[in-house]
């Protein structure tokens, strides 16, 4: 709740003594005093899940309506491949989120690239995501994470890419605390695996 009031998801209401109030349209208007540590802050958030087939990572920095993110994912059950993207992201509204950014990869057949492309949020909070590479190759993507019980919960990452065409990822997470979780999940390409996340 904090987070989300400090972002600017919350409305100020400030009032005045109606004796302060003349009919003089002149009057400077009433305004409320911010902090102004409080405007536009920055925020950072990440998390990394050590998996026994895998490791998957994201450290993110959040101003205003603009986020900076490094996200990457090394398989070492796969001759080591990694994947790491570094991007800075822009919400258009609560629905849409312009990406441009930069991928660095060993994937075979593949070589470092420009990205660019979208965000958008379908129904029943599903993300989808469309990216262009500088390559010319493009990626379309589903992602759903869904809540079946107090602590336990379900998720799905599907992409699809003209170059290595397709990537399913199935899994299942265990609430421990606030800041870890238990994960198993299913690769299409490294196989099945299960380890911990870290949020912080």
């Amino acid at each position: 709740i904090l987070y989300h009031m400090d972002a600017g998801m919350a409305r100020v209401f400030s009032t005045r003594e109606a004796c302060e109030v003349s009919g003089d349209e002149s009057q400077e208007p009433h305004m409320p005093v911010l902090d102004p540590k409080m405007i536009d802050p920055a925020y950072f958030m990440g998390e990394l899940s050590v998996q026994s087939h895998m490791t998957m990572g994201m450290l993110k920095m959040m101003k205003g309506r603009n986020d900076y993110v490094l996200h990457g994912d090394w398989a070492y059950s796969h001759e080591n491949e990694y994947e790491v993207d570094l991007a800075w992201e822009r919400y258009i509204h609560e629905d849409l989120t312009t990406i441009l950014g930069f991928r660095a990869t060993d994937i075979e057949d593949t070589r470092d690239r420009g990205v660019g492309g979208i965000r958008y949020r379908l129904p029943l909070l599903i993300e989808s995501s469309l990216l262009l590479d500088t390559e010319g190759d493009l990626r379309l993507g589903l992602r759903k994470t869904l809540d079946v019980f107090e602590r336990t919960g379900v998720f799905f990452d599907i992409q699809y890419d003209t170059n290595t065409r397709w990537e399913r990822l199935f899994g299942a997470k265990y609430l421990l605390s606030r800041d870890f979780s238990l994960v198993v999940q299913h690769h299409s390409d490294h196989g099945l695996g299960g380890g911990l996340e870290w949020r912080f």
